[in-house]
């Protein structure tokens, strides 16, 4: 397995990743052709080296702030449908009381080598709805031998730039807008290039289009 790179983002106060607080170091490394931190990048290792697919596995993948929470919640009502019923009332539905993302767990997240081994993965139930923002090309290898489905969500990068800067500016007023553009244009973003990370989910889409679904919103 490939190395992280060790490339560093010259652009010096660059954006976090999955949490979207500041990178106070401004660095990332490009791993595999996909910017992380690196304590991502480390937990992304494991995950590669560890995460055992299984055939009824539905994987959702989005780019941050493409609309994850609202995919999780939405799939999680549908596989769920005979369990919980959206009827249920009585505050019965998992919905109405958990966040969707704690419902449906994250491959990389939290960093799996800080006492979040990839082994509680293992521990859940069968069909296991998982997520992860990671691109296609650093997928665990079992995802695509087992026959498991994907269901990638895409969203106008437009939309995603403003909507990323929005959210880290609550939390680094000094992260402009124009710096986010400038970082953004440049595929220096948190699991970024966007473009590679739409057009490599696409490809599979096409190529492999009884596994793969590709949505827009």
């Amino acid at each position: 397995m490939a190395e992280a790179e060790g490339k560093s983002n010259p652009s010096g106060g660059g954006v976090g990743d999955e949490g979207f607080g500041p990178n106070k170091e401004g660095l990332w490394v490009l791993y595999q052709g996909c910017w992380l931190r690196p304590m991502a990048v480390e937990s992304v290792k494991l995950v590669q080296e560890q995460f055992q697919a299984r055939p009824d596995d539905v994987l959702l993948v989005t780019y941050p702030k493409c609309g994850t929470t609202w995919l999780k919640a939405l799939a999680f009502t549908i596989t769920n449908r005979l369990l919980h019923p959206p009827a249920a009332g009585d505050g019965a539905h998992p919905l109405l009381t958990r966040h969707p993302q704690d419902l449906v767990p994250f491959l990389e997240m939290p960093y799996r080598q800080l006492q979040h081994p990839v082994a509680e993965l293992e521990e859940l139930a069968s069909p296991r709805l998982l997520s992860t923002h990671l691109p296609v090309t650093l997928l665990p290898a079992s995802t695509s031998g087992l026959g498991c489905r994907v269901v990638y969500l895409c969203r106008n990068p437009k939309d995603v730039l403003v909507s990323m800067w929005h959210f880290i500016n609550k939390v680094n007023q000094n992260y402009t807008i124009d710096k986010a553009f400038e970082l953004f244009s440049k595929g220096e973003s948190s699991y970024g290039p966007i473009w590679e990370h739409n057009l490599g989910f696409w490809n599979k889409s096409l190529s492999d289009s009884d596994r793969v679904l590709f949505l827009k919103r």
